[in-house]
């Protein structure tokens, strides 16, 4: 899982992502991975489950637009503020979560079909 992945790098190496990101404040790193980490594991139990309700998916997706549009501004507004590693680190991980989300918006189409159920 990406989030998990990504959540334990950030709390693992945060000292290094201060670095890459030239962020001064120590604690960006493990409060944002260790958030990952818990989505990451919300999201393990709600696919461990025999099934899954259309909104648990829904809100798995919303959380993913949400992750993209906040890295979008990060850029647009803050780019300035971090070094080139860090737009291009905070950009991929954008295009990654942009094509989970369109995935399980795919699967959810095809499982739950376009209307409401």
């Amino acid at each position: 899982m990406f989030s998990l992945f990504v959540g334990t790098g950030l709390v693992t190496y945060s000292d290094f992502f201060r670095i890459v990101f030239d962020v001064e404040r120590q604690w960006v790193f493990p409060v944002v991975g260790a958030c990952l980490i818990i989505f990451a594991g919300v999201v393990l139990l709600l696919v461990s489950r025999d099934t899954i309700d259309r909104k648990s998916v829904q809100g798995i997706i919303l959380f993913d637009t949400l992750w993209v549009a906040g890295s979008a501004l990060l850029i647009i507004f803050f780019a300035s503020f971090l070094t080139m590693e860090g737009v291009w680190f905070t950009a991929i991980a954008a295009v990654i979560v942009a094509d989970f989300a369109a995935l399980e918006y795919m699967g959810l189409r095809r499982v739950f079909g376009r209307g409401k159920k």
